[in-house]
């Protein structure tokens, strides 16, 4: 008769409560369990009474397996491993629907199909795998078909949202904020990599490209005595470059053979260039007593060529400068 009644109060009620010395639970077939409460009305699958204090009243799993639910306060729910004593240092994850707190006394991993994909501690956050972060924000290097970081193009900020350290990307620009006067800059890129020894210009993208050659130094030619001269000596020269214009200047001594008579000196070059006519090379020259010489091109031998007629045969230091277009 008992069986009967019991039976026919579970087809009525569809409830089952029990009832033992701490309080009761009552098994709704409709809505799940209730424990050890007589409010609030029951409007979960499982309603846990309240507390103020670490409670557990949940243990899911095995010892050292598993997780243990219950307060972490009066408003945040908290989740602890099963192997540990509930504390307020080492809960895993505590939260009130508005704020949720992930916790580890060591390190946080992130996870995607097994596979490690982030790595989070004290010294900083590792992005694309399972690393030892050595920066605040440390990031995995990139691929062929994926960058480390990206951003996307929008409107830079204004008024008081520019602030220094900002870093935005808008079209075709970048932009970093400094601390002077917090003003947004422009950072200037590279169409193509720089050829060393170059100043770069600015295309009409904005974008900079090699532009003049510099430079200035020194060099000791290599003389030829080519036409009337018994010996000549080559002294230390200088020498300037403007894209592709030389300029050259500097002294030999030249020891003609004959009086009045024309007189060739080869001259080499600082930067080779192919010659094609006298005039790509053209400069001037004279001795201490002011006997004038001409610096011309030599086309079949790319170099330059100091030309005289002299009034002796001392030997003399001339003095010479001369220009030439590298071809």
């Amino acid at each position: 008769m008992k069986k009967l009644f019991i039976i026919i109060l579970l087809i009525c009620t569809q409830q089952l409560v029990a009832q033992n010395t701490t309080g009761n639970f009552t098994i709704d077939f409709n809505l799940g369990l209730k424990a050890n409460l007589a409010s609030p009305t029951f409007t979960g699958t499982v309603v846990l009474p309240a507390s103020t204090t670490f409670t557990t009243p949940i243990a899911l799993g095995a010892l050292g397996g598993g997780w243990k639910i219950g307060n972490y306060d009066a408003t945040y729910g908290a989740l602890h491993s099963n192997n540990v004593t509930p504390s307020t240092s080492n809960y895993a994850l505590i939260s009130n629907g508005a704020s949720t707190f992930l916790n580890s006394t060591a390190t946080v991993y992130v996870a995607v199909n097994d596979g490690i994909q982030g790595r989070w501690n004290t010294t900083g956050l590792y992005v694309g795998g399972n690393v030892a972060p050595t920066s605040w924000l440390h990031l995995a290097a990139g691929s062929t078909s994926k960058s480390p970081l990206r951003f996307t193009s929008g409107a830079l900020p204004t008024g008081g949202n520019i602030l220094a350290g900002n870093f935005d990307f808008l079209t075709d620009k970048w932009y970093g904020t400094i601390t002077t006067g917090t003003a947004q800059k422009e950072i200037t890129m590279n169409d193509a990599a720089l050829t060393s020894g170059t100043v770069p210009v600015a295309t009409t993208n904005g974008r900079l490209t090699d532009g003049l050659i510099i430079a200035a130094t020194t060099y000791t030619p290599t003389l030829t005595n080519v036409a009337n001269v018994a010996a000549s000596t080559a002294y230390s020269c200088q020498y300037s470059r403007v894209g592709n214009t030389v300029t050259v200047s500097g002294e030999v001594d030249i020891d003609p053979t004959t009086t009045l008579t024309l007189t060739q000196l080869g001259v080499s070059l600082p930067i080779a260039s192919a010659l094609a006519n006298s005039n790509e090379l053209a400069g001037t020259s004279a001795d201490e007593l002011g006997t004038p010489a001409r610096v011309a091109g030599d086309v079949t031998n790319d170099r330059a060529e100091v030309r005289l007629t002299p009034v002796d045969v001392t030997n003399r230091r001339f003095s010479f400068t001369f220009t030439y277009r590298i071809i």
